[in-house]
């Protein structure tokens, strides 16, 4: 390597401190704005922002009312919502005029306060109103309470008063002090006292009494209930045989019965043309005693023409024709009751049953209550009610019956679903020794299964009753 590259130069270092100093001068003076920029630099464009100065920013209720009553907006000088205006408006630069206007801002803030003020004002007029009603319940208290005391001793004495008015223009003269009044009458009104209760309690108490009375008189129903009264519907006649004639013992004199009736004789033999004569199948005639005691017949068949020709054939008797004829009425039953019917006809005591049925009213309505009654059962023995209905289906009604007094009594409620037919239904009554099986097992059978099953159980210690009726 050769000596020349570290050969010292001559003036290095006094032109490197010159520049840095320059450098560093420079910086410092175009910081700090010292030296005027003569125009060779463009100065920086200043950032116009508009000013905007308000009066008040803050103006209270008070102020925008009064301003919507002079008619000038509100809105114009006060609310923020015109401050977005020049907001846009900083695009022209040159109108720099709109800054000078702070005058208007001390105006505002004095004239806030003291508005408010006289608005609450007008609240205390109602206060006048209740000055009027208070001064007039003042002239009340000191009259009443002075004659309070005179009847607060017993109760008794208001009723005694109509009498001692009586007694005061005796004592007028002592009683019209004050201070003596309270003494003398005292020992007065007790004897009255000890009179009065016991003449006003006797006037009193028969007042009371018949008012009482009355009250039980409207319950009529309750009689219905119990009294069939089966006027309008005859029962079921009973005609026994004709008992043998008893023998008297020895040393009683001989004495013939009473001759029948002649209804009974008609009767009788009103019986023993039914049994002679059956007619067509389905068809029953069953004897009743009507008004007067008079016979009657109710004949059921399921159809018209057998019963008008039964009728015919049976009612007029051969024995007394100038007698009136016996009345009676055709029941129209439907053909799936016909079991029921033939199983009546064939029992050896028809037409004349053992026991007597009633009805109030062979009409019932749908709703309403079957009442009737059952006598002529044996003591001991098991009484049964069916319904057979117009569609042939049996029915136990035993739940129904009422035992009082040996007297057998029903109130049953009926409602007929369906629409109404000519046909009729049955209502049948049995009194046997024992509690029948064919009853409890078969209820709601038609009659077809029933009553076969009936007949075996039964044989002929039995007591039977048949009554129809019409549901509508």
């Amino acid at each position: 390597m050769s000596a020349l590259l570290y050969r010292e130069r001559s003036g290095w270092w006094a032109s490197a401190f010159l520049g840095a100093t320059a450098l560093h001068g420079g910086a410092l003076a175009a910081y700090f704005d010292v030296i005027p920029w003569q125009g060779w630099l463009a100065p920086p464009t200043p950032a116009l922002t508009a000013e905007i100065t308000v009066a008040s920013l803050i103006v209270p209720e008070d102020q925008l009312a009064q301003l919507e009553g002079d008619g000038t907006s509100a809105s114009d000088p006060v609310p923020p919502e015109a401050e977005p205006e020049p907001e846009a408006q900083p695009e022209p630069p040159p109108e720099p005029q709109v800054i000078p206007d702070p005058a208007p801002e001390p105006e505002p803030p004095p004239q806030v306060t003291p508005e408010p003020e006289p608005e609450a004002l007008p609240e205390p007029e109602p206060t006048p109103e209740p000055e009027v009603t208070e001064p007039e319940p003042e002239p009340e208290p000191p009259v009443e309470p002075e004659p309070a005391p005179e009847p607060t001793a017993p109760p008794p004495e208001e009723t005694a008063n109509p009498l001692l008015p009586e007694e005061d223009p005796a004592g007028a003269e002592g009683g019209a002090e004050p201070g003596p009044g309270p003494g003398a009458p005292l020992p007065e009104p007790e004897q009255p006292e000890i009179e009065l209760p016991p003449l006003e309690l006797a006037t009193v108490a028969p007042d009371i009494l018949p008012e009482s009375d009355p009250i039980p008189e409207p319950e009529p129903p309750a009689p219905e209930a119990v009294d069939p009264a089966p006027a309008e519907v005859p029962p079921a006649v009973s005609v026994p045989e004709p008992a043998a004639p008893v023998r008297p013992r020895l040393g009683e004199p001989i004495v013939a019965p009473p001759p029948p009736s002649p209804d009974a004789e008609a009767l009788r033999r009103l019986v023993s043309r039914i049994r002679k004569q059956f007619g067509d199948s389905c068809l029953i005639a069953l004897p009743q005693l009507g008004a007067g005691q008079a016979p009657s017949v109710v004949m059921l068949s399921d159809r018209d023409r057998s019963m008008v020709g039964y009728a015919d054939a049976v009612l007029p008797d051969p024995q007394d024709p100038e007698a009136d004829p016996i009345s009676s009425r055709a029941v129209l039953v439907d053909n799936r009751q016909c079991p029921a019917v033939n199983f009546l006809r064939a029992r050896g005591e028809y037409p004349a049953f053992g026991l007597s049925l009633g009805l109030v009213s062979t009409q019932v309505l749908s709703g309403g209550r079957l009442i009737g009654s059952i006598e002529g059962a044996p003591s001991g023995t098991q009484t049964a009610l069916l319904l057979v209905d117009d569609n042939g289906v049996v029915q136990d009604l035993r739940r129904f019956l009422q035992f009082s007094g040996g007297k057998i009594t029903f109130d049953v409620p009926v409602t007929r679903d369906g629409d109404a037919r000519d046909t009729s239904q049955m209502l049948i009554a049995l009194a046997t020794p024992k509690r029948l099986d064919t009853v409890t097992n078969l209820a709601g059978r038609y009659a077809e299964d029933f009553f076969p099953a009936l007949q075996k159980e039964l044989g002929e210690g039995a007591a039977i009753a048949v009554l129809p009726f019409d549901l509508r």
